[in-house]
């Protein structure tokens, strides 16, 4: 927000001036005698498909959100969002970006007093790749955990078992003992962890890259449901009588399966 100084002049000179923001006279921020043009700041990519532009100044909210305002070849701009806290700043949402140099054009942006963008309006930014995220986990068993990510991985980090971290809502932690990658299915990798409760629990991954050497946001974490289900073990056979013995097992088991004679 600009701040001027008003000054009261009688014919002896001044004998007063105080400061204020413009809004405080002119209300929203709007100022008749501002004829300076808004210019860019700023462009620059924060991830494969959003790119941040920064004005010299507050820009008004029609014109900064218009589509068509922002040209970038070989890229399409599928959204701009002018920044809610910072009035100078717009988010665009674009289609996948390339580790490459693009140049961004901007048209017909205002600032807040109807002043039409002026020179510098294009700027050339680095755009950035696609990292491989987590897309599922699911729990197969009671130490087995599978894990499919969105892009192909790279062996080394997907099979290091210290780069996947568990823990349970008490953050209690699931140690993680192997990490296999699937034979054919580069996506996938298969955790062998200690036994699972039924519980919810949290995968965290890093260090974690794809083919390229792009590495997976460390900043990620991903749900799923234990499995607690462990298969019943003999853990004891009596002989009773001369026609009888008695098993124990680890749990509970079903009547129907407990009397079968196989």
């Amino acid at each position: 927000m600009k701040r001027i100084i008003i000054q009261i002049i009688i014919f002896l000179g001044i004998i007063g001036s105080f400061s204020c923001d413009q809004s405080d006279i002119w209300g929203n921020g709007n100022n008749p005698l501002d004829k300076t043009p808004p210019f860019l700041s700023s462009v620059v990519s924060l991830s494969n498909t959003s790119v941040e532009v920064t004005f010299s100044e507050d820009v008004d909210e029609s014109s900064a959100e218009e589509v068509s305002n922002y040209t970038i070849p070989d890229l399409a701009v599928l959204s701009a969002e002018r920044n809610v806290a910072d009035n100078s700043i717009v988010t665009l949402t674009t289609s996948s970006q390339e580790v490459q140099e693009y140049t961004i054009t901007v048209a017909n942006v205002e600032d807040l007093n109807s002043n039409i963008i002026g020179s510098p309006n294009s700027m050339v930014f680095t755009g950035k790749p696609l990292l491989p995220e987590v897309v599922d986990v699911v729990s197969i068993s009671n130490t087995d955990v599978k894990i499919t990510f969105s892009k192909e991985l790279e062996q080394t980090s997907a099979e290091t078992a210290a780069n996947y971290s568990i823990t349970d809502i008490a953050s209690v932690v699931l140690d993680v003992n192997n990490a296999d990658q699937h034979y054919s299915d580069k996506t996938i990798v298969y955790l062998t962890t200690d036994a699972q409760s039924g519980v919810s629990y949290s995968l965290s991954v890093i260090n974690v890259q794809d083919n390229s050497g792009n590495m997976i946001d460390p900043d990620n974490s991903f749900s799923f449901a234990g499995n607690g289900d462990i298969a019943p073990e003999v853990r004891s056979v009596i002989a009773t009588s001369n026609t009888s013995i008695r098993v124990v097992y680890s749990e509970d088991v079903e009547q129907a399966t407990g009397r079968s004679i196989l």
